[in-house]
């Protein structure tokens, strides 16, 4: 082992990081890119459960609610109708 790795391995030890040895970078951006996708894909789902709750609730809403915001019936069947998927 070279003198300059041991002053890293030794510093490190004490928590006293001089530099991100490679190894420790490579790591962490292993399971960085995992993270991204799963936050992406918990966030994607909550929009879609949203989607179907409001579409839900809506389809319960009576024709007097929908002419108190300026909405027809036909208006709101359009949105209703749309997959989870579609915004």
């Amino acid at each position: 082992m070279k003198r300059d790795e041991c002053m890293d391995t030794y510093f490190v030890a004490r928590g006293l990081r001089v530099r991100q040895e490679p190894a420790v970078a490579t790591l962490r951006q292993l399971f960085e890119l995992p993270w991204h996708i799963v936050s992406g894909l918990a966030r994607l789902l909550y929009r879609w459960q949203e989607r179907i709750d409001t579409r839900a609730h809506m389809r319960e809403l009576d024709d007097r609610l929908f002419a108190d915001i300026g909405l027809s019936k036909a208006d709101v069947a359009g949105e209703v109708e749309k997959p989870f998927w579609q915004d």
